[in-house]
């Protein structure tokens, strides 16, 4: 006898032997194995550090953790993950991570941080950005970081430092 389940989007099944006697009934326990290691999950955490240079008055400084998954499998290989932080009244900075599965269980990871600095947090001024790529290879760490600025006014004091560490293990 098989049985299977999805569990926190991935299936686990499993099997068991039974003998069953005409017109009766048996129990009959399942084990339900891990899903195959072709179900990943990359971890992305870190910290970002951002800081506004002020002409006038002190600089101000913020730390913010983050911490995000995602899962990829062989019917979901490609996955986009991103976020938005926002510092002192006027300045943002956004991350986006193009993530990919591939056939080798390692995953391609194309990042892009855009940095925004105006009036406001909502500013459409953006005074710099960067991109790359990374691979994580199978049940492997990397670590990342990744450092932007205001290019556009020439200063590098208006800043924000971001540190990951990528992990690609074996979705549960």
């Amino acid at each position: 006898m098989q049985a299977g389940k999805f569990i926190n989007s991935g299936y686990a099944e499993g099997e068991a032997f039974v003998n069953v006697v005409a017109g009766a009934s048996a129990p009959v326990t399942v084990v339900l194995k891990d899903p195959p290691e072709i179900y990943r999950r990359l971890v992305i955490r870190g910290t970002m550090s951002i800081e506004d240079y002020e002409n006038f008055g002190d600089n101000e400084y913020a730390t913010r953790n983050f911490a995000r998954n995602s899962d990829l499998g062989p019917w979901d290989t490609h996955d986009e993950v991103g976020w938005t932080e926002k510092m002192g009244g006027e300045i943002r900075v956004v991350v986006s991570l193009k993530i990919d599965l591939h056939a080798s269980l390692s995953i391609k990871v194309d990042w892009h941080v855009a940095f925004y600095e105006g009036t406001s947090e909502e500013t459409g001024d953006l005074d710099g950005q960067r991109s790359g790529t990374i691979t994580v290879g199978k049940d492997e760490t990397k670590p990342l970081s990744i450092s932007v600025w205001n290019t556009d006014e020439d200063e590098p004091e208006d800043r924000a430092d971001i540190s990951f560490d990528l992990t690609n293990k074996m979705r549960p």
